[in-house]
């Protein structure tokens, strides 16, 4: 069958086979919308005709959807959590009915809130949300809208932190905050945005973040509190925040020890020190603390290569030791330096013989024995000479002879002289 009001053509819809449709008529037209703008109060009016073709027979009707005339509000769809679109906490959300001219009333959970008369109201927190619109006493209109705001997450504050000072014994110290990451991430689901900042306010605005996280050093001495932000992955506009506590621990107390000193034996500079007679000076009275000693900076710093036995300079003259002070609680370290110093010994020379004549046949005489103190000392100053009979007496500077002295071997008598350095004391015979 064809459609042949060719003027009429675009509104038909198609034909319905025999048997198809339990309403007798032989076609549709397409679905119509009939609007026009209303002025809210007035009474209008709306007339429909409609012909049949080609027949005379009464079986043409006009169908109206229902709900049609129903000008109703409709606030949209509930906002949840579970959709991803909950507002976030301090946010304000504004609920707009889109019409005008009506008499506003507002709920929140079925209770009505005083003073809400407009056509929009904005909310700051989970609840349901209803409006009703009055147009005279026959035209009300309803809806409500359940609003379920993000709820922050409940953080515990993870474990404070704590660093050794840096050496100055000035509170500073460096931090690896990234270790708090793993830790905060464990107890979200997904994966959230772990952010670090120096204040509240900063974390909230998300402004002048911490970028190195895991080389961080304080700023306040001692104690500071660190800020951490955390946005979970499917609310990204919506954060929560915890702290935690920045401690940073003094090193042992250390000093710079007396030089360590060893009087010289063969005029090359080196000696054997043993440098554990510095260890009660190092410690000062300190508990649980370990002294080491090592020959650089970088084995104190990372406790290789310890010197643990006597221990032979290998510098002439002077050579500094690195010390390293360990707290055996919290392994905080400090170092320092002792130095170690080879004292020369006083130079020597084989003095000449002296001779005096025997004026008895005895084979004893009276020496002057400070008579050959110039010749000895050879032009050195500070220098103490002393002379023993023994080379006992000498290198323990027991019973110095006194001068003028008798000989008490017959004829000839060897002496040990004592030369002593009277600053040092390093001596030489």
């Amino acid at each position: 069958m064809l459609c042949f009001l060719t003027q009429t053509c675009q509104f038909f819809g198609d034909y319905v086979a025999v048997g198809d449709s339990p309403i007798a008529y032989d076609g549709f037209t397409r679905a119509f919308t009939a609007q026009s703008e209303v002025v809210p109060g007035q009474t209008y009016h709306i007339k429909l005709a409609v012909a049949d073709a080609s027949d005379s027979a009464l079986d043409t009707a006009v169908f109206l959807e229902g709900g049609s005339f129903d000008l109703g509000i409709d606030l949209g769809d509930d906002i949840l959590i579970a959709n991803g679109l909950a507002p976030c906490p301090d946010d304000t959300y504004i609920i707009d009915t889109f019409t005008e001219n009506g008499e506003y009333t507002w709920y929140n959970n079925d209770i009505e809130i005083a003073n809400e008369i407009s056509s929009t109201l904005e909310v700051v927190e989970t609840g349901n949300y209803s409006v009703s619109i009055s147009y005279g006493e026959n035209c009300t209109y309803f809806d409500d809208l359940f609003i379920e705001y993000y709820i922050p997450l409940s953080l515990d504050s993870p474990e404070n932190l704590s660093s050794c000072d840096n050496n100055l014994v000035d509170g500073f110290g460096t931090f690896n905050l990234s270790q708090q990451t793993d830790i905060i991430s464990a107890t979200i689901t997904g994966t959230p945005t772990v952010s670090y900042f120096e204040s509240l306010e900063d974390a909230e605005n998300d402004i002048n973040s911490i970028l190195d996280i895991n080389s961080y050093e304080n700023t306040n001495p001692f104690n500071q509190t660190i800020f951490v932000r955390v946005v979970e992955q499917s609310f990204p506009n919506c954060f929560s925040t915890t702290t935690f506590e920045l401690t940073t621990i003094n090193p042992p107390t250390i000093i710079i020890p007396t030089p360590l000193s060893e009087c010289d034996n063969d005029y090359d500079g080196i000696d054997i020190f043993d440098l554990s007679q510095r260890t009660e000076e190092l410690l000062g009275g300190q508990i649980n603390v370990t002294v080491s000693y090592y020959e650089n900076q970088e084995d104190a710093d990372t406790a290789m290569n310890p010197i643990v036995d006597l221990y032979t300079n290998t510098t002439a003259d002077s050579q500094n030791i690195i010390v390293r002070l360990e707290d055996d609680l919290t392994f905080c370290f400090a170092t320092t330096t002792l130095e170690l110093v080879v004292n020369p010994i006083p130079e020597v020379i084989i003095p000449p013989i002296i001779e005096v004549c025997d004026n008895d046949y005895d084979g004893i005489s009276t020496f002057d024995l400070t008579a050959l103190d110039t010749t000895i000392l050879n032009g050195q100053t500070g220098i103490s000479v002393s002379y023993y009979e023994t080379q006992e007496g000498a290198d323990t500077a027991t019973n110095p002879l006194a001068s003028p002295y008798n000989n008490t071997s017959l004829n000839t008598q060897e002496l040990i002289v004592r030369l002593e350095d009277n600053i040092t004391g390093c001596y030489s015979t």
